[in-house]
């Protein structure tokens, strides 16, 4: 979890959910399911990044190029 950027709620909703799936029958089986809810959280969270540095990139192409020409007058 980071701290001001991602809710605890909504990881502990994630992993309510995996866990409620999985009948674990010992602590090496809950610890499984509990890092396989870490590590789709950290998947999430990398997907969002990887989709906000390309929204950046697009940003700065755009504002290198310039208005569009027909806005150029």
């Amino acid at each position: 979890m980071i701290d001001g950027l991602e809710e605890a709620e909504d990881y502990a909703a994630l992993e309510g959910a995996i866990t409620a799936d999985y009948d674990t029958q010992s602590a090496v089986e809950r610890e499984l399911v509990l890092r396989l809810a870490s590590l789709l959280w950290r998947l999430r969270r990398a997907a969002a990044i990887e989709s906000g540095l390309f929204k950046i990139q697009l940003r700065k192409r755009q504002q290198a190029q310039g208005p569009p020409k027909d806005l150029r007058g």
